[in-house]
């Protein structure tokens, strides 16, 4: 999955980006798809006594459960995927009769697929990760993709 955010400087910060996503949410929801239903950024969650905030919560309509996403700026890290599984968990723990469990998408810059299959273990089928650049690919790069 790619996102393109072209209303976006090439160097930025994940606040700017999370900033930027926010101003464009209407093409957000729609590069998503049907259903979602934006909750809030900044979203505070208590675990264990310590404050959490995740980046964007939204809710699945449709699919009736929550959508967790995260913002990276840069490439993923192991620690993303343990930061978004700990989220799943609450989410699990503390959902609405008749809603499904959670799912976590994860923004970032770039991620190796090995990294993530690995990193999410029995998680995997609840966590994404997509990619985002802030323009088109040229065409070269577009040609390495199909090649490959």
């Amino acid at each position: 999955m790619l996102f393109i955010y072209d209303y976006l400087d090439e160097k930025h910060n994940e606040f700017e980006l999370e900033n930027a996503l926010l101003d464009n949410i209407q093409n957000v929801l729609l590069e998503f798809g049907n259903g979602f239903a934006f909750l809030g950024r900044q979203q505070k969650i208590n675990i264990n006594n310590q404050w959490n905030k995740i980046d964007l919560l939204f809710y699945h309509i449709l699919l009736k459960c929550h959508i967790i996403v995260e913002l990276k700026a840069r490439k993923l890290q192991d620690s993303d995927i343990t930061q978004v599984t700990k989220y799943l968990t609450y989410f699990r723990e503390h959902k609405i009769q008749g809603d499904r469990d959670p799912i976590a998408l994860i923004i970032c810059r770039s991620f190796d697929h090995i990294d993530v299959y690995y990193s999410a273990g029995k998680d995997r089928d609840d966590i994404f990760v997509a990619q985002y650049r802030t323009k088109l690919p040229n065409e070269n790069e577009i040609v390495e993709k199909l090649t490959k």
